[in-house]
């Protein structure tokens, strides 16, 4: 019965000793890993839509969200607002996020698949919806760290 005491008075000590040096480094394992991506900017084909993405996670494994819309001013006949969940990763200055437009403005673009890839060290974004192509510049950021 003593012994157990000893052991149980053991493991709460270790218990307290180790939970806030182990809270303590998680934080920082996390924050050198983390990774938050933004990307804003206009892309064209035979019309231009704005695009705007924020994602954040770990290199290998982003989620977050986008848009796409008219620029302000645009002309008639230009495509839906759409918003869309997004996930997917970093390597170096490219980023692609992949997702599928949950709610829009045209009902039928709904369960559209989209695709942006963008560079970070050229601004250069590629807005795949639905198989149309798009391109166009912009601000793309990835901070790490």
């Amino acid at each position: 019965m003593k012994s157990s005491a000893v052991l149980s008075s053991v493991v709460v000590v270790v218990f307290v000793l180790l939970v806030p040096l182990l809270a303590s480094l998680a934080p920082a394992a996390y924050a050198s890993n983390s990774t938050t991506v933004t990307i804003s900017g206009q892309v064209s084909t035979t019309f231009t839509v704005t695009v705007r993405a924020h994602a954040s996670g770990t290199p290998s494994s982003l989620s977050g969200g986008g848009t796409d819309s008219p620029p302000p001013n645009s002309s008639t006949g230009n495509p839906a607002v759409c918003q869309f969940p997004l996930g997917g990763s970093t390597d170096g200055t490219t980023v692609t996020l992949s997702g599928t437009v949950t709610q829009s403005s045209t009902p039928s673009a709904i369960g559209t698949p989209v695709v942006i890839t963008a560079d970070a060290s050229t601004g250069a974004i590629t807005f795949n919806f639905g198989g149309t192509i798009l391109t166009g510049t912009g601000t793309v950021v990835i901070r790490t760290g």
